[in-house]
């Protein structure tokens, strides 16, 4: 991979979009080492302080331990009573999820309908466990 800038910049891409009180962070292509500073500078430039949050990797293709050190960036800037749902759709990837015990700190969901359900419920839903039966992790 060259290192011009433009290599990098191609293999990730990241977008943000508000959806009334939620901020969807998507993340396509793959998030690695080779980028990570990228993909932390598009974050800062796009990051708002939202009531709810969805980081969408349903675009994602590849994801180092970078990338996983780039959602508790992710997790650190959020305020602390926000709701947060990442969306995976990538099986491998949902495995490195489970592996790396980060469905423990958010739900992992499959689709952005379902991540917004659960934001959705988050306030209805008081114990722990109610919630993972839920969302079915």
């Amino acid at each position: 991979m060259l290192t011009d800038g433009n290599m990098i910049k191609d293999s990730v891409n990241v977008t943000q979009q508000i959806q009334g009180s939620i901020q969807i962070i998507s993340f396509s292509g793959i998030l690695e080492y080779q980028n990570i500073q990228f993909a932390k500078d598009r974050i800062n430039d796009l990051f708002v302080e939202a009531k709810q949050y969805i980081l969408d990797f349903s675009n994602l293709t590849k994801i180092d331990s970078t990338g996983f050190g780039l959602i508790f960036s992710v997790i650190k800037k959020k305020p602390v009573n926000a709701g947060l749902v990442a969306v995976v759709t990538d099986k491998f990837i949902a495995e490195l999820f489970n592996i790396t015990k980060i469905v423990q700190l958010f739900p992992v969901v499959g689709s952005i309908d379902k991540a917004k359900a659960i934001l959705d419920n988050m306030g209805n839903i008081d114990d722990e466990q109610k919630l993972r039966d839920f969302v079915n992790i």
